[in-house]
C-alpha cells in the first residue's frame, strides 16, 4: 500500500498543469481542425475551379488550333503545287534528282517564310525513287526514309485521301513530321509521299497557355508534341490510362484536362502541376499557420495566467498542509480569487486558529500533568528516605547512647528541613552537594566509620540548578547495595564537572557491583519486577524527573562489573537559572 502512495505521489501533476494543458489542448485541437478542414475545402475548390477553367481554355485552344492546322495544311497543298512538285512528278519521263532536289528546296524556302520551320524534306515517288532536301548527315536522311516506307501499314489509310499526318517518332524527339500523300490534283492519282521534318516548337506559335503545360496525343494515344518540362510525364500517363476528354483528372503530381480536336482526332490534354497549383494556397496556408503560432504562444501566456489565477487558492493550501505536516508555524492564507476556493480558504485559517488554541490547551495540561507528577515522584522520595533513617537510629539506639543518638537526630533533623521545604523543583548544585555530605555524615556515623567518601567538584558549577534530591538515592542505593556488605574500608565518590553544555554528576563506590546486563535492566521500566524494588524505584525516580524537565537526551547512566563497585553518571543541561513551567528541551 505503502508503495502504490509512492507511486502516486511520483505520478503526481498539479492542477494548474492540467488546466493549463487542458487550454492549450483545446486551443491547438480547434486551430488543427478548422485549418484541415479549411485546407481541404478549398483545395477541392481550388483544383475544381481550376479543372474548369483548363477545360474552358483547352476547348477554345482546340478550336483555334483545329483551325490553323486545317489552313496550314490547305496552304502546304498550295505550296507544294506552287513550286512545281506536282508538275515534275506528272512528266513521263520524271525529273533528274538535281531538279526535284532543287524544287523541294524552293518549298522548304517557302514553308519557312509562312513560320513552318523546316529541317529537311523527303519525297518518294510511286516509283519508289527517294528525292532529299537538307541536312548531308545520312542518318538524317535514313530515318526519313525508315518512317516513309512503315507510313502505310494497309491500304485504306487516310494518308491515301490525302490528309497529312503529324507523326513524332521516340528516337528523335525534338522533331515533328509531316507525312502527306501527294494525290495530283488533275489526275488524282497518287503520285508518291512527302515527309517533312519540322522543328516541334512550331506547336508554340499556336497558343498561349501559361496556367498549364500542353500536350497533344493522336488517335492511338501517342504523343504528337507535348512541352518539354512534361515530356516524361505525358508519356508515363498514355500508358497509365486510356487518354479520353476528361474534366480533370489527378496523376502522378498533376491535375489533367483534356479536349478532343476533331477533324485531326487529336486529344489535346492540359498539365497542370499541383504543386503550382498550391503554391499561393501554400503561402497562405503558411502565413496563417505564423499567424497562428503567435496566438498559440498569446494563448499560452493566457493560459498560465488564468490556470495561476484560478489555482493559487489551492497551491496555497497546498503549501499550508504540507507546513502542517513538517510541523512548522502557519499563518492564515491570504487568498486571492473570490471563488470557491476562497471558502476553502477561509475555512483553513477557521481550523488553523482552532488548532493554535488547541495545541495550547495540550501543551498547558501536558505542563501541568508533568508537574504533577513530579510532584507524585518527589513526594515519594520523602516517606522511603524517612523510613530508612529511622531504621538506622533505631539500630544505633540498641548500639550506643545518648551523644550519638543527639548528633543523628540533628543530622536527620536539618536533612528532613531540606527534603519537605518549598516548593521548587530544583535546588543550586552547592546546596544539593551540602545536603549530601550531612547525609553522608550521617551514614558515616551510623556505620561506626565504616564508610568513608569523598566529593570532587569543579569550582566553577556551584551556582548551576539541579533537580532537588538527585544525588542522595543515589549515594543512599550506592550506601545500601553496594558498600553495605563490606566490614571497612567502605568508600563512595562523587564527582561533578561540566563539558560544554552538560553537567555530568558521577556517584561511584567499591562494592560488590553486579553484572553490567543486570545494571541495564535497573532502568528498564518493562521489566516486571520494576515496582517491586526500592532500589530501581529508587533509580527510575531520578530518570524520570530528569526527562520531565530537560527531555530525552539526559537521564542515567550505569556502569558495573561483578566484585569492582557500580559508576553512576547523571546528565543534565547545564543553566544558571531555575526551570519553572515548561520542560527544558534539548536540541
Amino acid at each position: 500500500m505503502q508503495n502504490v502512495n509512492m507511486n502516486k505521489q511520483n505520478h503526481f501533476s498539479s492542477i494548474k498543469s492540467k488546466f493549463f494543458l487542458c487550454i492549450i489542448s483545446f486551443v491547438v485541437i480547434i486551430t488543427i481542425s478548422v485549418d484541415a478542414g479549411i485546407y481541404k475545402v478549398y483545395r477541392k475548390d481550388l483544383e475544381e475551379k481550376t479543372s474548369k477553367s483548363n477545360n474552358e481554355i483547352l476547348h477554345l485552344l482546340s478550336t483555334n488550333m483545329d483551325a490553323s492546322i486545317e489552313a496550314l495544311e490547305q496552304n502546304l497543298v498550295y505550296k507544294i503545287e506552287a513550286c512545281g512538285i506536282y508538275s515534275a512528278l506528272r512528266v513521263p519521263d520524271r525529273q533528274t534528282t538535281f531538279v526535284m532536289n532543287k524544287k523541294l528546296r524552293n518549298l522548304a524556302a517557302v514553308l519557312n517564310a509562312v513560320n513552318l520551320p523546316v529541317y529537311s524534306i523527303l519525297l518518294k515517288n510511286s516509283e519508289n525513287i527517294y528525292y532529299y532536301s537538307g541536312r548531308t548527315r545520312a542518318d538524317d536522311f535514313l530515318r526519313m526514309q525508315t518512317y516513309v516506307a512503315n507510313a502505310f501499314p494497309e491500304a485504306g489509310n487516310d494518308l491515301y485521301t490525302g490528309m497529312v499526318q503529324w507523326k513524332s517518332f521516340s528516337d528523335d524527339v525534338s522533331s515533328l513530321y509531316l507525312l502527306k500523300q501527294l494525290i495530283d490534283p488533275q489526275t488524282l492519282q497518287n503520285e508518291g509521299t512527302l515527309c517533312l521534318r519540322i522543328n516541334r516548337s512550331f506547336f508554340k506559335t499556336l497558343y498561349t497557355v501559361p496556367e498549364c503545360k500542353i500536350c497533344i496525343y493522336d488517335d492511338s494515344g501517342t504523343p504528337v508534341y507535348c512541352d518539354d518540362e512534361i515530356y516524361t510525364a505525358a508519356a508515363g500517363y498514355a500508358r497509365h490510362a486510356s487518354v479520353k476528354q476528361t474534366a480533370g483528372t489527378e496523376w502522378n503530381g498533376y491535375l489533367i484536362s483534356a479536349v478532343p480536336v476533331p477533324r485531326k482526332k487529336w486529344i489535346l490534354a492540359g498539365f497542370n502541376a499541383k504543386a503550382q497549383i498550391l503554391a499561393n494556397m501554400n503561402y497562405l496556408v503558411r502565413n496563417l499557420l505564423i499567424f497562428e503560432s503567435f496566438l498559440c504562444i498569446i494563448a499560452c501566456f493566457t493560459a498560465e495566467g488564468i490556470s495561476r489565477s484560478m489555482t493559487y487558492n489551492i497551491a496555497a493550501l497546498k503549501e499550508k498542509f504540507t507546513k502542517i505536516g513538517s510541523g512548522e508555524e502557519i499563518t492564515d492564507i491570504q487568498y486571492h480569487s473570490n471563488d470557491e476556493t476562497a471558502c476553502l480558504c477561509e475555512n483553513f485559517n477557521q481550523m488553523n486558529a482552532m488548532l493554535k488554541k488547541t495545541i495550547e490547551a495540550m501543551t498547558y495540561n501536558s505542563i501541568q500533568k508533568e508537574k504533577a507528577e513530579y510532584a507524585a515522584l518527589l513526594a515519594q522520595l520523602n516517606p522511603h528516605f524517612l523510613y530508612n533513617t529511622l531504621d538506622s537510629i533505631k539500630a544505633l539506639a540498641e548500639l550506643h547512647n545518648q551523644s550519638d543518638i543527639t548528633s543523628s537526630i540533628q543530622c536527620l533533623s536539618n536533612l528532613l528541613r531540606i527534603t519537605v521545604s518549598g516548593k521548587s523543583q530544583e535546588t543550586k548544585l552547592a546546596e544539593e552537594v551540602v545536603y549530601n555530605q550531612q547525609y553522608l555524615d550521617l551514614q558515616k556515623l551510623i556505620s561506626g566509620g565504616r564508610i568513608d567518601w569523598n566529593i570532587f567538584m569543579d569550582d566553577d558549577v556551584g551556582n548551576c540548578f539541579v533537580p532537588k534530591l538527585v544525588l542522595q538515592p543515589v549515594v543512599e542505593n550506592a550506601i545500601i547495595h553496594g558498600v553495605g556488605e563490606l566490614l571497612e574500608n567502605a568508600m563512595i565518590g562523587i564527582v561533578i564537572y561540566r563539558k560544554n553544555a552538560v553537567l555530568i554528576l558521577q556517584v561511584s563506590d567499591n562494592g560488590i557491583g553486579m553484572e553490567q546486563s543486570a545494571a541495564d535492566r535497573l532502568l528498564d521500566e518493562q521489566d516486571s519486577d520494576f515496582r517491586k524494588d526500592r532500589f530501581r524505584m529508587g533509580l527510575r525516580n531520578i530518570q524520570r524527573r530528569i526527562r520531565i524537565l530537560y527531555g530525552e537526551d539526559y537521564g542515567l547512566k550505569i556502569a558495573s562489573s561483578a566484585g569492582n563497585g557500580m559508576v553512576v553518571t547523571i546528565t543534565i543541561p547545564y543553566h544558571e537559572q531555575e526551570v519553572t513551567d515548561a520542560p527544558i528541551i534539548s536540541g
